[in-house]
């Protein structure tokens, strides 16, 4: 692991984690942030050298909580635009994933997080569908960035019955214009905050 330190102010920063995709055509960073009694990890995405995601909030936690890195130690390519990142050793159900976008514009960005695992997909073009394994943990949330505009959408979903953990066998999820959809084939989902528990969603990220 390369590991870049920055401190100004009381306030450090630190590349944890650079990882590339099998044909080297996506290099992801991760960056982790201390400053007072907090701390945050930022993702930074290249394509063929440029940058086009930058500093997207992943993940906030307290001063006594792990860090990103030791929270989240695995990372997958799941294809060559499918980055998966994971909790270590997590029990997991797993779900196909079929994401469509049905929009007029390529999505920049298409972050998928349930409790424990997070999956970023990269330039899903327009009319363009991936399919993919992914674990379900009671809920799942989708954020993204629309190419052309910069506008961010997102919507959360969970299980309608808790007393009945067990994860659908597939979910859909469709992007519309700008409006995200999420929907079990399944099981029983009802709309629930947007983003992870452990971060605020995108109109709250400007604190960070």
């Amino acid at each position: 692991m390369i590991v870049f330190l920055i401190s100004e102010n009381g306030i450090s920063e630190r590349t944890v984690r650079i990882t590339a995709s099998s044909e080297q055509k996506y290099r992801v960073e991760i960056i982790e942030r201390q400053f007072f009694v907090e701390h945050a990890a930022y993702l930074n995405a290249y394509r063929d050298s440029g940058r086009f995601v930058n500093r997207k909030l992943l993940f906030t936690g307290g001063f006594m909580e792990g860090g990103f890195q030791e929270i989240y130690p695995d990372y997958t390519w799941l294809s060559e635009n499918i980055l998966r990142i994971g909790e270590n050793a997590v029990a997991e159900q797993s779900c196909e994933i079929i994401v469509a976008n049905e929009s007029a514009s390529t999505v920049s960005y298409l972050l998928l997080e349930t409790i424990g695992s997070k999956a970023i997909i990269f330039d899903l073009a327009q009319d363009a569908t991936v399919q993919f394994k992914f674990p379900f943990a009671e809920r799942l949330s989708g954020q993204g960035e629309m190419a052309a505009t910069g506008k961010r959408f997102g919507a959360g979903v969970e299980l309608a019955d808790k007393n009945n953990p067990v994860a659908p066998s597939q979910i859909n999820i469709k992007l519309t214009k700008e409006t995200l959809t999420i929907n079990a084939t399944d099981r029983q989902l009802r709309p629930s905050y947007c983003c992870a528990p452990d971060r605020p969603d995108f109109y709250h990220e400007s604190q960070y």
